[in-house]
């Protein structure tokens, strides 16, 4: 760091707090251009902390950063604006942050621990103990405008507001990290803004907000091999005046929403190129229904009605609540390019009058290796409106069932469905909207 702006005190047990600090600068240990921070076994407090370009922050398994509990120990990111992208206007407060650095490292195996119910008031209208609460809390790490940025092999515990929070980065890599996020409002794990070429991997994830946020205009996120825990959304894809997603790829995860919460008949809306793999899934189910099933299986609630398969789903929201129930029980998506999902089985554990899956204004689609449940009294298992360039592949219809697939409106055009067992459905194809016959081709049928 070229300018040491942290406040670190000596170990917890021998009774230093916030005074009696000493301030650190790596250039006074010989580094030039960056350098490696190492914190040893012990318990470290600190505030608003800056890093600069080619720095490591190393935390050994025996060390943590303690986040103050004194509001005066942090301040604002003044360089990094409140407006002109979504939600910055939630406040630019930190207690790790860097603005247009690169190659920076973040790493354990240690801890780094924001007290963050020292920023939470018990009761409304009175301040917390921190004397900083609202859009002042502090994340735990803040970037913007940065360039090659690792944060590896820690556990990030207790933030005051959300744990990672990066805008307008490139290349990013967050990898076996453990996040608990519960004492405070607003606890995010991840919260990515207008940020591209991002990898999550191997991380757990328990917070009280959502898991993974993606707002502005994000591309080529791919996130693989993770468990998330939360009692809000697992993914959230913009809202408000959000942009588009590219390239946003989801492989072998594992949820849970804790049942405390709205229940999680909600949807997404994204753009461009979202592929689903063998254990991914948007949507939440208990822990329950994952005895002696394969990986790739999502059982879903079900429960829903012939009103909800109807309705119509509202062109803009905020929070997913807002959006109510929508139309489909598995997966709906409208004004995407490029949809994959691949070896995915839809399961419900009560009587669903909802198509699983539902798209509408949808082109570029591949499915393959997709088992689904239906209902014989329901409209269809699939419906495609105004939608073109589908590809289906062994597909199995797993339950007695109506229709399979449903095609509306005059602008659906080559959908293939090649190769599978459709036969529990009473018809194989309905056409209405204005659909034509010639929009779909049947192949290889069981």
């Amino acid at each position: 760091m070229e300018r040491a702006e942290a406040q670190v005190a000596a170990p917890e047990k021998s009774g230093a707090a916030s005074s009696g600090v000493r301030l650190y600068d790596i250039r006074d240990y010989g580094a030039k251009g960056g350098g490696t921070v190492l914190v040893p076994a012990g318990i470290y407090v600190i505030g608003t902390v800056e890093l600069k370009s080619n720095v490591t922050l190393h935390i050994t398994a025996a060390g943590k950063l303690l986040g103050s509990d004194e509001g005066k120990q942090y301040h604002s990111v003044d360089a990094i604006p409140l407006r002109g992208d979504t939600t910055l206007e939630d406040g630019n407060w930190a207690l790790l942050f860097a603005v247009n650095a690169y190659n920076i490292v973040i790493e354990g195996p240690g801890t780094i621990d924001g007290q963050g119910a020292q920023f939470h008031s018990a009761v409304r209208g009175t301040p917390p103990p921190s004397g900083l609460g609202g859009l002042k809390r502090p994340y735990h790490f803040l970037a913007y405008r940065c360039e090659n940025l690792r944060v590896r092999n820690l556990s990030l515990v207790d933030c005051a507001y959300h744990n990672i929070r990066i805008i307008q980065s490139r290349r990013i890599f967050l990898d076996s990290l453990f996040l608990h996020n519960r004492v405070n409002g607003n606890n995010d794990g991840f919260h990515l803004i207008s940020t591209e070429f991002v990898t999550i991997s191997n991380c757990i994830v328990q917070c009280g907000d959502d898991a993974c946020a993606m707002f502005g205009s994000c591309k080529n996120i791919v996130v693989t091999n993770s468990y998330f825990s939360t009692r809000w959304s697992v993914f959230r894809f913009g809202g408000g005046a959000c942009g588009e997603h590219h390239g946003l790829q989801l492989h072998a995860l594992r949820s849970v929403r804790l049942p405390n919460q709205v229940s999680g008949r909600s949807g997404i809306e994204i753009r461009e190129h979202l592929r689903l793999k063998p254990g991914a899934q948007r949507r939440n189910w208990p822990d329950q229904h994952q005895h002696r099933r394969p990986s790739s299986t999502v059982v879903l609630g079900g429960g829903g009605t012939r009103d909800e398969a109807t309705r119509e789903v509202p062109k803009t929201f905020g929070e997913y609540f807002a959006l109510g129930p929508i139309p489909a029980y598995g997966l709906y998506a409208r004004n995407c390019r490029g949809l994959t999902l691949q070896n995915v089985r839809l399961e419900v554990s009560a009587a669903e009058m909802r198509p699983a899956v539902i798209l509408e204004r949808v082109e570029d689609v591949a499915v393959n290796g997709f088992g689904v449940q239906g209902n014989p009294e329901a409209e269809s298992i699939l419906r495609l409106t105004d939608t073109k360039h589908v590809y289906f592949a062994a597909v199995r219809v797993l339950t007695p069932s109506s229709t399979f697939l449903r095609v509306e409106g005059a602008e659906c055009e080559n959908i293939a469905l090649d190769g599978g067992d459709w036969l529990r459905a009473a018809k194989a194809v309905d056409y209405a909207e204005g659909a034509q016959e010639k929009a779909v081709r049947l192949r290889s049928i069981v």
